[in-house]
């Protein structure tokens, strides 16, 4: 009974396509964690925002929640946050890197861009007291 090795060479190649397959589903998972993360970390932060009467209040909030995302987040990285203000709505803008060794899923997940991009907005009407004003012009 003779054996041959072409199964140990079969399986170096089924192994070593199962291993990138498996990083590709970890990362693409905690991407998928950090966006949400990252959603909903800008949202509150629009919230909080439109809530405060300060303007100067959004330069502390950024670099005291900078940290606090970041170490929430698996595998992005915080370049810059922006917010604005205007009459009608509260804008985010979150910058953000991701530093994965394998190009392939890099240039998937980011779309081949170095760094990308999350803008939220939110409406800065109050529904309460735009009724209370509106109650106040009838009379």
């Amino acid at each position: 009974m003779k054996l041959s090795g072409s199964y140990t060479v079969e399986a170096v190649f089924v192994m070593t396509i199962s291993v990138w397959v498996m990083l590709s589903c970890f990362y693409t998972g905690m991407y998928v964690h950090d966006c949400v993360v990252l959603e909903s970390m800008a949202n509150e932060w629009a919230m909080k925002w439109i809530s405060s009467e300060e303007k100067s209040a959004a330069k502390n909030w950024i670099s005291e929640e900078k940290e606090s995302i970041q170490s929430n987040l698996y595998i992005m990285r915080i370049k810059d946050i922006h917010m604005k203000k205007t009459t009608w709505e509260t804008r985010v803008k979150i910058s953000y890197q991701l530093p994965i060794s394998l190009r392939f899923l890099r240039k998937i997940l980011t779309g081949g861009n170095e760094s990308c991009q999350y803008q939220t907005k939110r409406e800065n009407i109050n529904p309460a007291k735009v009724m209370w004003d509106s109650q106040l012009i009838r009379e």
